[in-house]
């Protein structure tokens, strides 16, 4: 994210599935600039490749006030 020019602004975690099937998941909140929006979503989706974990990425069009 920072070689992005990113800032994480939020990361949550929760524990899913069964006891002996335990899911783990976490979600990540971040700020990109415009022009680096794409190539920081390669970036992080390459670092979930080389760690083995599934990764979706969503733009959040977040409300303004």
């Amino acid at each position: 994210m920072a070689d992005a020019g990113g800032n994480i602004v939020d990361l949550v975690t929760h524990v899913v599935g069964s006891d002996d099937a335990p899911v783990y998941t976490m979600t990540v909140r971040a700020t990109l600039p415009p022009a680096a929006a794409a190539g920081g979503a390669a970036q992080v989706r390459a670092a979930a490749q080389r760690l083995g974990v599934h990764c979706t990425i969503h733009r959040d069009d977040a409300d303004l006030l």
